[in-house]
């Protein structure tokens, strides 16, 4: 799973290599083992909080092996704590 957070699509950083990864998880037949979860704040798009955490876990919770969170410090904050708090109900090993 990989999550990443930014102003707007122009001011996105290494956009072009993470839609890259995706497209040959997809070409490899192994989309399960890459998904690219992106969120673009002038699409005024929910921010993504504790809950919506809570969520993907519990959606993706016999998929997820690796957790990777890239945009601005406040987003990676609430990744770091949600991770933190829900590690045990999930059997994570939360590591930072």
């Amino acid at each position: 799973m990989f999550y990443a957070s930014f102003q707007n699509k122009a001011d996105s950083i290494a956009l072009p290599l993470l839609n890259g990864l995706q497209t040959v998880a997809e070409k490899r037949g192994v989309a399960h083992k890459f998904q690219l979860n992106l969120r673009f704040s002038d699409e005024k798009q929910p921010r993504w909080d504790h809950t919506f955490i809570d969520a993907q876990l519990e959606k993706y919770k016999d998929d997820i092996k690796k957790i990777w969170v890239c945009g601005p410090p406040l987003m990676e904050e609430v990744f770091d704590a949600s991770l933190h708090k829900l590690s045990e109900k999930y059997g994570l090993d939360f590591k930072t």
